[in-house]
């Protein structure tokens, strides 16, 4: 695994979502014609699929296990993560201080903590990196 595979990853997606198009959300039933919103389905059905086998791959037994201090980690990472720095990095022209702390708050930890974890898995040699990560991102999405 190397560092530039996700960013590999996420410049193919978002190349796969820019097809030019309106958003099948937007438009009226009378203006779909069969076919338009194919982008729409492929993009639900690879969510699906991923979201299932992430869902199964979820070592819980480690994660339980480690008990009251995810819980302390993950309130501390929750809270402390981007929203101070947010909040203490000068206000860009327009930008309110209730939409930067809503920009700084949301933002769930995902798939590319967890691929970091497993790169990181094979440098520093630490058991508990993978269930301390699968956890925290566990708790950020069901708190988003």
């Amino acid at each position: 695994l190397r560092q530039s595979d996700l960013l590999a990853v996420f410049t193919a997606g978002l190349m796969f979502d820019n097809d030019g198009e309106e958003d099948c959300h937007l438009m009226d039933d009378f203006e779909r014609r069969e076919g338009d919103c194919l982008q729409e389905f492929i993009d639900n059905l690879i969510n699906l699929t991923f979201f299932l086998l992430m869902g199964a791959a979820i070592p819980w037994a480690p994660i339980m296990a480690l008990g009251w201090r995810l819980s302390l980690l993950v309130v501390g990472l929750l809270l402390l993560r981007r929203l101070p720095f947010l909040l203490l990095v000068p206000p860009l022209p327009g930008s309110p201080r209730l939409e930067r702390a809503f920009v700084g708050w949301f933002g769930p930890m995902g798939v590319g903590a967890i691929f970091y974890a497993t790169l990181g898995r094979y440098h520093v040699h630490e058991p508990a990196l993978i269930p301390l990560v699968w956890g925290v991102v566990l708790a950020s999405v069901l708190v988003h």
